[in-house]
C-alpha cells in the first residue's frame, strides 16, 4: 500500500492541527488529490461552519455549511476478517470516486495494524479487497449487514504454490518409442508443445504435437500408415482415447 502523501493529505493535516483538544469545532479530510472536505463537530443538524477570511472563495467554493441529521438508512457496514482480526467498515460519506471509496474503506483497515488486507479500485464502478499476506496464510472473510450488496465471494482462502509434478509418457510410432518428460514450468500451451516435438524429434518418432487450444494439445502421425501408440505412467492423465 502507498502510504505516501498527497497535496490534499498534506492541507487536510495542516488544518487538523489548528482543530485539536476539547473544543474541537472541525476536522478536514482528503477527499482526493486535490480537494479537501472540512466537517463539523458535533455532527448532525446541530453542525454548523462559517469560513471567512480573504481568502475563503479562493479555497471554498461554500462557505456557510450547515448539518442535517443523518439519515442512517444510507450507511452500508461490512466487516472484513483475515483469519484472526476483525474490522468493520462504514461507508458514510458522498464518496467522489472509486479511489476515494477504496481509501475510505483502507482508513479503517490500517486503523486495525494486525489486519492482512488492503481495498484497491480496480476500475470506475469496481473495488477489491486483498490479502496482504501470500500463499495459504491469505485468507479473507466479509460479513455485516451489507456484504452482499459488494461481493460475490464471501471466503477467499489462499494456496502455498505447487511445485509443477512431473509426467511422463511414451509415444510409439510402430517402430520407434519416445520417453516424453514434462518437468518445466511451461507458462503456455506453446511451450508445453515445443518441449513434446523436441523429444520426439530426438528420438526420431514420426509423430508431432500440435495445440488445440489454450488448454490442451493433441498428437497425430507425420506419415501415411503409422499407427501412433500412446503409454507410460500419465498417459491417461493427458489424453482421453
Amino acid at each position: 500500500m502507498n502510504m505516501a502523501k498527497n497535496q490534499a493529505d498534506i492541507i487536510a493535516s495542516i488544518f487538523n492541527s489548528y482543530f485539536q483538544g476539547l473544543d474541537m469545532i472541525a476536522g478536514a479530510r482528503a477527499l482526493n488529490d486535490k480537494q479537501v472536505v472540512l466537517q463539523g463537530f458535533p455532527v448532525g443538524a446541530s453542525s454548523k461552519l462559517i469560513i471567512d477570511g480573504k481568502d475563503k472563495d479562493f479555497f471554498f467554493s461554500q462557505t456557510i455549511y450547515s448539518g442535517t441529521d443523518e439519515d442512517t438508512s444510507k450507511n452500508r457496514q461490512f466487516t472484513v476478517n483475515d483469519g484472526t482480526n476483525t474490522t468493520t467498515i462504514v461507508l458514510n460519506w458522498k464518496y467522489n470516486d472509486m479511489g476515494d471509496l477504496a481509501g475510505g474503506i483502507n482508513d479503517y483497515l490500517s486503523a486495525e495494524p494486525s489486519l492482512q488486507a488492503v481495498a484497491e479500485q480496480v476500475d470506475d464502478n469496481t473495488f477489491q479487497i486483498k490479502s496482504t499476506n501470500t500463499g495459504a496464510s491469505a485468507i479473507l472473510e466479509v460479513g455485516g449487514a451489507n456484504q452482499t450488496e459488494f461481493f460475490n465471494q464471501q471466503i477467499f482462502r489462499g494456496e502455498d504454490e505447487k511445485q509443477n509434478a512431473s509426467r511422463e509418457f511414451t509415444v510409439s510410432d510402430g517402430t520407434k518409442t519416445a520417453t516424453i518428460l514434462l518437468n518445466g514450468n511451461y507458462s503456455s500451451i506453446e511451450g508445453l508443445v515445443q518441449a513434446v516435438n523436441m523429444q520426439l524429434e530426438a528420438a526420431t518418432v514420426r509423430v508431432q504435437a500440435e495445440k488445440v487450444d489454450a488448454q490442451r494439445f493433441a498428437l497425430r502421425a507425420t506419415a501415411a500408415g503409422v499407427q501412433l501408440i500412446g503409454g507410460g505412467t500419465h498417459w491417461n492423465e493427458l489424453f482421453a482415447d
